[in-house]
């Protein structure tokens, strides 16, 4: 039984898709999509951006012919400004207790000012406390802005946010780490991490945290970020080591997971190619290295955008504990996602498997892949797709789930209306990936709507 219930945030998206037996939630039906925009990676993409000139404002399609969505959709950062660039997090020790976050607009869209929205849940995400923006705890040091957050949590339930720091010129960029309170409902405090480099490319950070009780490395944390940089805190993210990297080359869009046994877990674009790497030391060092995928063409033409792979481990303890999932866009003709599967921590990969079920070489895009596997070994896999739209220009959100370790999968529909990918401007975009957590029965893609 499938029992579902999906909030919509406010431009950002979050769903909820309960499992098994549960009491399904009241439900708040979304009434109207507002336009939702986003501004490009700070260094990355400014010069591809500048090629690109703002698209028009494009009406969206309310429960237009063809497939309907039976998930109502929830309002979560409740602002009629630009969010984006969501993330999500189910703690292990409270399922019912969630974050998600997102890069948020409400201080400034002309010109655009980045700062990071967050919102609790305490109830399975059936609702959501008040919309907090982080504070700017270092700002008498120049860093006025923030943006890209990423959400973990670790064993104790404590909340953590990572965010790239920026001035007032979207310069000086450092990557600064929020901690929730003692209270578990606000952000008090924020760590620098690292502090031993003065290389300027902080882009595009992700973190994650052992929860594993077992492990060697419980409650370590971990940070990869742009040219596959990596750092790691022992003691709760007030200190982090010294950067390494996870590879020689200069990977890019890197994406990392914590296996059952300790292993720290990482995908990231060289080249052509997506490359795995593996530290088993607890990210002391990284010494295994495999390839996903020989060659990988990720830009979805009709999303103006690149795509960045996601990585899940097992966690369950069951059948297939230990197993790696990686999820990206591939194009041949249009855009498609794809899963590789490792069975052997990463050693080899499968063949890639195309995920989304529409016919193949359609023209149709899907694109911005997020890959979750909860405590059941259940795979999710949340995507955008215009397989129902009337123009490459708007999109809905998909769910794929599989119960049998990603060898078949089942497509849904998620989002209840059409939204078109409106900018206003150069700086404000509608993103570059969306959100996922699974855990506890609860399923969590969080978008941009």
């Amino acid at each position: 039984m499938i029992s579902p219930v999906i909030y919509r945030v406010g431009l950002t998206v979050v769903l909820i898709l309960i499992f098994g037996e549960a009491a399904q939630p009241s439900q708040r039906k979304g009434t109207r999509i507002d336009t939702l925009t986003k501004i490009p990676h700070e260094r990355y993409f400014e010069e591809l951006f500048r090629r690109q000139p703002p698209e028009p404002l494009r009406s969206p399609i309310l429960h237009p012919s063809g497939p309907q969505s039976t998930f109502p959709n929830i309002d979560v950062s409740r602002d009629t400004f630009p969010q984006n660039e969501p993330s999500i997090r189910i703690s292990h020790k409270d399922p019912n207790r969630m974050v998600a976050a997102w890069r948020d607009f409400r201080t400034g869209v002309t010109p655009a000012v980045r700062r990071v929205g967050y919102s609790f849940s305490t109830d399975g995400g059936a609702t959501w406390g008040p919309v907090g923006l982080l504070p700017l705890i270092y700002q008498g040091s120049g860093f006025t802005r923030n943006s890209d957050p990423a959400v973990c949590v670790d064993t104790g339930g404590n909340f953590y946010i990572a965010t790239i720091a920026l001035n007032n010129n979207n310069g000086d960029l450092k990557n600064i780490v929020y901690k929730s309170s003692g209270f578990g409902d606000f952000f008090d405090q924020a760590y620098f991490a690292p502090t031993d480099t003065a290389d300027p490319f902080y882009d595009k950070e992700y973190i994650a945290c052992d929860l594993n009780p077992s492990s060697p490395f419980v409650n370590n944390l971990y940070i990869v970020w742009s040219t596959s940089r990596f750092t790691r805190s022992t003691d709760g993210g007030v200190t982090w080591s010294h950067t390494v990297f996870t590879n020689g080359s200069s990977g890019f869009a890197p994406d990392l997971c914590v296996g059952p046994d300790g292993s720290v877990n990482v995908v990231a674009l060289v080249g052509n190619g997506l490359w795995f790497d593996k530290s088993t030391d607890g990210g002391v060092s990284f010494l295994a290295h495999s390839v996903v995928a020989d060659t990988v063409d990720n830009y979805a033409p009709h999303a103006g955008r690149g795509s960045f792979p996601s990585i899940a481990a097992d966690m369950s303890g069951g059948p297939r504990n230990g197993y790696l999932y990686t999820v990206w866009t591939d194009t041949h003709g249009d855009a498609d996602v794809f899963l590789g599967i490792s069975r052997d921590g990463g050693s080899t990969w499968s063949k890639a498997r195309r995920v989304n079920n529409d016919p193949i070489g359609n023209g149709i895009d899907q694109y911005w892949p997020w890959v979750a596997v909860d405590d059941r070994g259940v795979v999710s896999i949340a995507y955008y797709d215009t397989r129902n739209t009337p123009d490459a220009f708007h999109f809905e959100v998909y769910l794929a789930y599989s119960w049998d370790g990603g060898l078949t999968f089942t497509n849904r529909l998620m989002s209840t209306a059409q939204s078109p990918r409106n900018q206003p401007n150069g700086d404000v975009r509608f993103g570059d990936y969306i959100g996922l957590d699974s855990w506890g029965k609860h399923t969590v893609p969080v978008w941009t709507d």
